[in-house]
This record gives C-alpha cells, structure tokens and sequence, in this order.
C-alpha cells in the first residue's frame, strides 16, 4: 500500500506539472494567434490601402513630367487664376499625354501641372475617405534628379498626421537618414512592398511604415507610404487573450481533478498485479540488456574505409527475443557479418543468443571458411540443448581487396541484393538446417564476386512477417520496393525499410525483434600491405580479381597473375634490408589493364638490368635476372621512375575487345 501511496502522488505530482505546461502553451499560443491576426490585419489593410492609392497616381500618363515640375515649382501648390481654370475646365488631366504637355508654352506647363495636382489630390481624398494625407519628395539637396515622389497616407487613429488642407500647402524633402527602407526601395527598382518601424525624433511612440513602390522606365518615380502606431490594440488582444486563457485553465482543472480520479483508482485496483508486472519487467530488461550488449557498440570504426560501408540496426520488441547481428574483422583483409535469430524470448534466449554469436567469432578467428564455421557452432550449440532452442543464421565472409564473397545460410532470410546499377532482388538458394537442432550437419557455403557499387541486404522475420489491423503480412515484395526508393546509403536503406514496415503496422505492436545489417561493397584501386610472403596471395588475388572486372580473358588473367608474383617477390626479397611496405594498385588506362607496384626501397630500374643468358645451359647461368624478363616477355609494357624516393613500377597489359 505504502508503494501506491507514492505511486498516487507521483500521479498527482505529473498531473500538476501536465496542467501548468498546457496552461502555458495555451496562454502562449492564444498570444501569438491574437498579435499574429493583428500584424496581419494591419499588413493587408496597408497593402489595400496603399494599391488603392497607386491605382489612382499610375492613372495619371504624364506622372514623371508632373512630378518633375512640381518639384522644380516651389509655388506649384497656389490656386491658378480663373482665366486658367477656364481654359483648362474640362481637361481630364489623368489622360493628358507628353506630347501634349510639350506643346504648350511655359506658362500653360505651370499651369497645367497645378491643376493636375489639385485634381489629384481631390481623387485621391475622395478614394481615402478624407483620412489624413501628405504629398512629399524624398530625396536631398545632392540628389534632386535622383529623387521620387512620396504620398504619405494613414488609417485608424492619430499617428501624427493632421486631417487638414495644410497637408497639401507644402512639398518638402523626405528625410533619407530616418528611412533607409526608402532607399533600398529607390535604389533596387524593385515592384514588392517593404515595411518598416519608425520612431520620429522627440516621439516615444512607434509607427510601422508599409511602402508600394511605382515604377516607371526610368525606375522608381514615386513611393505610396501608410502609416500606422504600433501596438493600437494590443490592449484589447490581451484581454481576450486572458478571457481565452480562464476559460482555458478552468477546463484544465476539471481534466486534472478527472484525471486524478482515474490514476487513484487505476492503482488501488492493479495494486495486487504489481509485483508480478515489476517481476516481468525486470527479466525483460535483463534480456534486453544482455542483448544489446552482444552487438557491436560502434559501427562508426568502419565510416573511415573506402573500400566498403555498413550499417545494422536493432529494435527489440516488448517480449525481448534473441536477434544479433555482429560485423568484424577477421584479418586486415576479410570482414565478417552475421545476422540471426533466436527461436525462443527472454532471458533464455538472450543467454543462447550470446553463445551463438560468442562461438561464431570465435570459430572464424580459427578458420575463414563460414561453411567450417557453422558446422563446429552446430555441434557446440546442439550439445546439452536439453531448452531445445535453436537459432538461424545467415553469415558472410568478404575479401575485401578482391570482392570475393562466401556466405552459408542455416535456415535464415533470403537476402537481397542489388548490383551496381541495377534492380534489388531477393537471392533464392537452398539453405542448411538451423544451428541447434542436430549435432552431425556439414554446412555449405555459396560463393560469389562483389564489385564496386554492390549491395547485400538482410533481415530477420521481424521484417517480412510485420502485421496491419487486417492481418496482413508486410512481406518480401513491399521489402523489396523500400530498398529500390531508398538512398544509397546502407543506413538511408535501413531507415527507410523501418520507417515502411512501422508504418504499414500503423497501430499494431510490434511482436518480434526488427533486426537489419546491409553492406555496400565500395572496392578500391590500391592496397598498401608489408611487403612480405605471408601479404603475397593477397596482392595476386587482387591483381586477378580487377583484371577480370576490366574483361581480360583466362590466358591473359594468368599472365597478369604470374607478373604480379614476380614483381611482389622482388619487392620482397630485394627492396628493404628489414621489412617494408608496398603500395599496389590495379586500374584501366587506353585500352591497357595496369598494375603499378611502389615502394620506398632501394632504386632499381628493371631496365637497366643485365638481360640473361638464355643460351648457355641452365646449371651454368647466373642467378638473377629470369623473372624481370619474363614480366618484360608477358607484358605489353613496362614502365619505371622514381619519385620522391619510391620506385614507381607499371607493368600494362593489352585487353583485346571480344
């Protein structure tokens, strides 16, 4: 009892703190939501406002010959004579044209030009519902052919301009320095409307500004600006924001008193399944703790190679089951992956999970061969099996300097894979019996070649056997159409199969482990190894296995392989007085299959060398000097140099189209 007592409070404790985090977001989303419509509102009532604005003024054809004597007439604002306002009555003065205006004489220009200017501004205060309304020039002194004209209009209450006719007695400058958006706006040319906050000098109160630009050929002639106080209603944005927030918190703390309610009565009545559920819990935690410990912590080790890339991921499912995966190094050369899967759940599982995969390591550190491999994990695994687990497996063993591949699988997925360039499949061979079940199985292994760009796939059931609300299975088919829109990238490969099955489950829990290991097979043109007996079948399989890629035939493949023996040996007995390295790459170039051999040992250019006495009799020759010639013999070509200190050999080979 004394645990639900605290099991109650905790309820209480979270359910309190659930309340005050809900009543912040809705007290902040309410804010934002109200200030959000507000600035919106004030936006699109300045745009509106300032188009309407600009409708009227682009009416007007002859605007930049307007505005051009308006500014150079510093009486422009006085009222014409009768006699003027005679002659011109019935003048539409927004439909005038240049050529018209360029007709009259000085006078009439003059005239003209004010009597524009007072219909303007009685279209324009007829338009605005007589709100406030000043026509300025924005520019200095320096800049008068530069500058443009301002029509500066408000909306709501005061922001400073008068409603009066003395807005229309005076042209005066704008003041750049306060208003560096004009000048972005005048200086860009550009159609889009601006905005701006502006506080007058002697004012403690903030306007924002909207702009509209109005271009002509000659660029930016004029500038219709609206003006509004910042934060008018913010006033009345926070009282309904408090009204929203009341309503909010008293709802809130009816949920939290429901809420309450149903925790305490939930507790009292499952207090006596507690235990039982801790127990569970407890042995899952620890199955899945020691599952989790048995895969490889890090995969990130292998991000630095060129020469291939993988990635493997596991989900356990809520009963932990016995699924690992394991990707290590046998030797510098062969990378060894393994993925399976456990028959049984929990801690037993677990603990037969670890003993497989301990074995499995430990078995190919002996031997490279996986077929050998499983076949004595078998053994081990089968022996005092009295739990009668047993566990599938799928293993791999890659040569990494060739591509070379071999892989057994004792009653695991098929894989999937996809050559560089083409389509995913699902890879379909007989498959060996599971580990575990019989003591006296030989496993068989598939051998096959990887190239550069190849990709292999596989999963346990936890993929493939994925079920929906209507019991369908997730399957091979919708597997493969995951890994054919995915990246490229094996864990882009894996995230997007997880992500394809999680959603096809939709609701449903997940029942058993999701485990995936994919691995992309980059190759390389170049291994840098010791210079040793022990690196030699190393150095000609990999001379080999390119040759082959780039289509040389069996005869030729063979004389590639004899020259590379012969090269390597030297290097090995004649370059280092000690031990060294060498670097050998293999690569096409013209037509021609290359393999150059560097190292740091002594000089030696093979062409200098004495070429050898074939024919006095064997016995009778000196040593030295027959495998130089033969590479020369077997070669197209063979070519030397020395840089920095390396002996830089290319033995080529000539590869005739089929």
């Amino acid at each position: 009892m004394e645990k639900s007592k605290r099991q109650l409070v905790r309820a209480a404790v979270i359910t309190f703190i659930l309340f005050l985090a809900a009543s912040a977001i809705i007290a902040g989303s309410a804010w934002f939501v109200y200030y959000g419509e507000y600035n919106e509102r004030v936006i699109e009532n300045g745009n509106a406002l300032n188009q309407n604005v600009k409708a009227i003024v682009e009416d007007y054809k002859i605007l930049p010959w307007l505005i051009s004597v308006w500014y150079s007439d510093d009486d422009f604002t006085a009222e014409p004579s009768d006699e003027i306002k005679e002659k011109f009555r019935y003048t539409d003065f927004s439909s005038l044209t240049q050529e018209y205006v360029e007709s009259l004489s000085p006078e009439e220009q003059t005239a003209v030009a004010r009597l524009a200017y007072f219909e303007m501004v009685d279209d324009l205060r007829k338009e605005l519902g007589y709100k406030a309304l000043r026509i300025m020039y924005y520019g200095s002194d320096d800049m008068e052919d530069e500058g443009c004209l301002v029509i500066c209009c408000q909306y709501g209450s005061d922001v400073g301009l008068q409603e009066d006719s003395a807005w229309f007695e005076t042209f005066v400058d704008y003041d750049e320095s306060e208003h560096p958006v004009m000048t972005r706006i005048h200086d860009s040319g550009e159609d889009d409307p601006n905005y701006e906050f502006f506080m007058p000098k002697g004012s403690d109160k903030t306007y924002m500004y909207i702009y509209t630009p109005i271009i002509s050929d000659t660029g930016v002639i004029a500038i219709v600006a609206s003006c509004r106080e910042w934060g008018e209603d913010v006033r009345s944005i926070l009282i309904s924001a408090a009204k929203i927030i009341a309503i909010a918190l008293v709802l809130l703390l009816i949920i939290f008193s429901v809420v309450y309610f149903m925790i305490s009565r939930h507790i009292t009545e499952r207090t006596g399944l507690a235990i039982e559920r801790e127990r569970q819990h407890s042995e899952m935690e620890i199955a899945s703790k020691i599952q989790l410990s048995c895969m490889p912590s890090d995969l990130s080790a292998f991000d630095s190679r060129r020469d291939m890339s993988v990635y493997a991921l596991i989900r356990p499912a809520k009963e932990v089951g016995g699924d690992f995966y394991d990707c290590f190094f046998i030797d510098d050369d062969h990378l060894a992956l393994c993925i399976a899967d456990v028959s049984d759940k929990g801690v037993a599982a677990a603990m037969f999970m670890m003993m497989a995969k301990v074995l499995i390591k430990n078995e190919l550190s002996r031997d490279r061969s996986p077929a050998l491999a499983l076949t004595n994990v078998n053994r081990q695994l089968s022996e005092n099996n009295d739990a009668q687990m047993f566990v599938t497996v799928w293993l791999m063993v890659a040569e990494l300097s060739t591509g070379k591949c071999r892989e057994v699988n004792a009653g695991h997925e098929d894989p999937a894979m996809r050559l560089s360039g083409g389509e995913w499949e699902l890879i379909r061979y007989p498959h060996d019996l599971a580990c575990g079940i019989l003591p006296d199985i030989a496993y068989h292994e598939r051998e096959f070649d990887m190239r550069p760009g190849d990709t292999v796939f596989v999963c346990t059931d936890g993929i493939p056997d994925a079920e929906n609300t209507d019991k369908e299975r997730f399957g091979t088919d919708r597997l493969i159409t995951s890994l054919s829109q995915a990246g490229d990238k094996p864990k882009d490969m894996i995230m997007r199969v997880l992500s394809d099955a999680d959603a096809f489950a939709g609701e449903m829990d997940q029942f058993d482990d999701m485990t995936m290991l994919c691995f992309t097979y980059e190759g390389t043109d170049t291994i840098e190894v010791t210079a040793d007996d022990e690196h030699l079948p190393m150095v000609i399989g990999f001379a080999d296995s390119k040759a082959r890629i780039a289509g040389a035939d069996d005869k030729l493949c063979g004389d590639i392989r004899l020259c590379t023996e012969e090269v390597f040996g030297n290097i090995i007995d004649h370059a280092y007085d000690d031990t060294g390295t060498a670097a050998v790459s293999a690569f096409t170039q013209d037509g021609y299959f290359c393999v150059r051999f560097a190292d740091s040992g002594r000089p030696f250019d093979p062409a200098e060398a004495d070429a050898p006495d074939t024919d006095t009799e064997l016995s009778a020759r000196k040593v030295g000097g027959l495998g130089v010639y033969l590479v020369q013999q077997l070669a197209s070509d063979v070519r030397y140099s020395r840089e920095d200190d390396m002996n830089i050999l290319t033995v080529m080979f000539e590869i005739k189209e089929k």
